[in-house]
């Protein structure tokens, strides 16, 4: 078989990367072992800003102009609904919260996002004594049924072959392509997430993980038709559940979900709602984060047909849009990649 480019990975990165082939008629295989759970697992938010920090994403309105254009063709691509505009409502614990907020919504990176409107709280099960501050621009994407569905029509196309990608077994043609396992191909693009901390042609990148974990609730009193930030999300799914979330854990490797998680999450969910709940889920995945909050992308500096997607961490469903299409223009075209996200900048 011999395709333009084989895909290691089916998480955001490696569907975004095969959006961009469908979008441009190239030909191309997908590897993938279901060994990584951080897509399949995450809220699947989309925010512009960071709300501890009061700071703008990178290139926050670049992104957030390809996040409706990019997942409603998916949508049209695939025959299924999956994104859908929420507002983001901001709990204060204070008042000194909600002055910070004014100052920050009158910077000139954040006052596209954050609303100078408060809104005034009109669930009972929700518990605060201030008025909400409003992030603008927001939403949500359901990856993991997003996940499901492109596998289904990448397998009627067959173009998907679910088994674990061994490395060894890249055979190099001189530099113009390259051949795995009977495929030949002119480029190898790795979109593993976490898992490529076992890829040996990209072990010298800094990639780090920080395990997530949500739990799963059910409240019929709570009817909330937004997204509630109150040191945790709590994102409605629909049918009265809620993913609430998310843990952050540098030390644990693993996709297991966790006791402790659950307890931690529940705690503190019950700190800000009234009303009773019942968990009936609970996911982890271990989100592939970089030393510098920045992703990689690029080419490796000596195998040439060999490219990398990763490292988004808690930003993918932003960012993913965007760099996709960069990382494509500069295969395809030899364009620059912007310094922030191109891998070189850990060769000097």
């Amino acid at each position: 078989m011999k395709v333009d480019y084989i895909i290691v990975g089916l998480g955001l990165a490696g569907i975004s990367m095969i959006e961009r082939l469908e979008q441009n008629n190239k030909r191309y295989f997908v590897f993938n072992d279901d060994s990584q759970q951080a897509t399949k697992t995450a809220a699947g938010i989309y925010n512009p800003t960071n709300l501890k920090r009061y700071t703008a994403v990178w290139n926050a309105i670049d992104h957030l102009k390809e996040v409706p254009v990019f997942f409603d063709q998916i949508e049209k691509r695939l025959g299924i609904v999956l994104r859908k505009d929420l507002p983001i409502y901001r709990r204060f614990a204070s008042i000194e919260e909600q002055n910070n907020w004014i100052v920050a919504s009158d910077k000139p990176k954040l006052a596209p996002f954050l609303s100078n409107n408060f809104i005034p709280n009109r669930n009972n099960h929700l518990i605060t004594s201030q008025d909400f501050g409003e992030v603008l621009q927001t939403g949500r994407v359901d990856t993991n049924k997003m996940i499901q569905a492109y596998r289904s029509y990448l397998v009627k196309k067959d173009r998907y072959k679910n088994e674990l990608f061994n490395h060894a077994d890249i055979v190099f043609n001189g530099n113009s392509s390259i051949s795995y396992k009977g495929i030949d191909a002119r480029t190898i693009i790795f979109c593993e997430g976490y898992g490529a901390v076992k890829n040996p042609f990209f072990s010298y990148l800094p990639l780090q993980g920080n395990k997530g974990e949500y739990i799963v609730i059910e409240s019929e009193e709570l009817k909330m038709d937004f997204i509630f930030k109150a040191g945790l999300f709590v994102v409605p799914l629909g049918n009265d559940q809620y993913k609430v979330g998310a843990t952050f854990n540098r030390e644990d490797k693993t996709n297991g979900t966790t006791q402790e998680a659950q307890d931690e999450i529940s705690e503190k969910l019950k700190k800000i709602v009234s009303c009773d709940f019942k968990i009936v889920g609970q996911v982890a995945g271990i989100r592939p984060t970089t030393k510098d909050r920045k992703p990689f992308l690029g080419r490796h500096p000596e195998h040439h047909q060999l490219a990398i997607l990763n490292g988004f961490g808690s930003r993918g469903i932003m960012m993913a849009p965007t760099l996709s299409k960069q990382l494509f223009d500069h295969l395809e075209n030899n364009t620059s990649l912007d310094k922030e996200v191109d891998i070189n900048r850990y060769l000097t």
